[in-house]
């Protein structure tokens, strides 16, 4: 990596991805590859939507330079077609 080496923390339900990323060469496409990676390519990248946490989704050409270290960032599932989950994230309990 030639750039800022960073990383971004992709939460679904009760599942947090950690991608490691270059922020001046990757693309918001290399976040979904590497989730589809961990998860033996039994979804594909074009199944996943990454939305920043105010809504905004990051298209597969968008840039991941203005992304902060331990950015975190929603990962959701197509269901069917033009369908997709709603964010729904579990919180966890760190009370103990």
């Amino acid at each position: 990596m030639s750039g800022k080496a960073i990383y971004a923390c992709l939460r679904r339900k009760n599942q947090t991805y950690f991608v490691m990323f270059d922020s001046q060469q990757h693309k918001a496409l290399y976040l979904k590859e590497q989730v589809a990676l961990a998860l033996g390519e039994e979804t594909k990248p074009e199944e996943m939507m990454v939305k920043q946490p105010d809504g905004t989704v990051l298209n597969d050409d968008d840039a991941l330079d203005h992304l902060q270290n331990e950015q975190v960032l929603h990962l959701v599932f197509q269901i069917a077609d033009d369908e997709w989950e709603p964010v729904d994230l579990v919180e966890m309990d760190t009370s103990d």
